[in-house]
C-alpha cells in the first residue's frame, strides 16, 4: 500500500472500483450500507456513529447513538493488514469524510508510514485511540 485517502460516502458512491484499492465503508446503524461501484479488491462495510462513550453518556437523544467497538476496531486492522500487501491505495469514507474516516486514515498513514496531513485535527480521537489499541493486541 502506498496511499491512504479519506473521502465522504457521496463521492465513494461515485468512486469508480479498482483492483489495487480497497474500501472500508463507515455508514450509521440502521442506516443503508453505501452503494458502491464494483471492481474493489476488496470493502469492508463496517456500522458505527461518530460518537464515543463519554458523549453518549452525557447526552440524551431520541435516537441512541452506537459508538465504535474495540471489535470494530479490530475487525478494521485485521482487513487493513490483510489487504495491505496487495493494495495500492486504502480509500475510507463516512458520510461526511471529516471524521471517523480521517481517523482511520491517520491510523493507516501512521502504521504503514503513508503521507497524512498531520495538522488535521477534526477526526475522530476516540476511533484513533481504539484502532491503536486494536493493532496492540492483532497479531501480524
Amino acid at each position: 500500500m502506498q496511499k491512504v485517502t479519506f473521502i465522504n460516502r457521496t463521492t465513494a458512491e461515485q468512486k469508480l472500483g479498482s483492483v489495487s484499492s480497497a474500501i472500508i465503508s463507515i455508514t450509521q446503524p440502521n442506516t443503508s450500507p453505501a452503494i458502491l461501484q464494483s471492481g474493489w479488491y476488496s470493502v469492508l462495510p463496517i456500522q458505527f456513529d461518530d460518537t464515543n462513550p463519554e458523549v453518549i453518556k452525557r447526552k440524551e437523544r431520541k435516537i441512541p447513538r452506537i459508538a465504535m467497538t474495540l471489535a470494530d476496531a479490530t475487525t478494521i486492522v485485521k482487513f487493513v493488514h490483510q489487504t495491505a500487501p496487495d493494495i495500492e491505495e486504502m480509500i475510507v469514507h463516512c458520510q461526511g469524510g471529516i471524521s471517523r474516516s480521517a481517523a482511520v486514515a491517520k491510523w493507516i498513514a501512521e502504521t504503514y508510514e503513508l503521507p497524512f496531513d498531520h495538522k488535521y485535527d477534526l477526526f475522530n480521537t476516540y476511533v484513533y485511540k481504539l484502532l491503536k489499541e486494536a493493532d496492540k493486541r492483532v497479531k501480524r
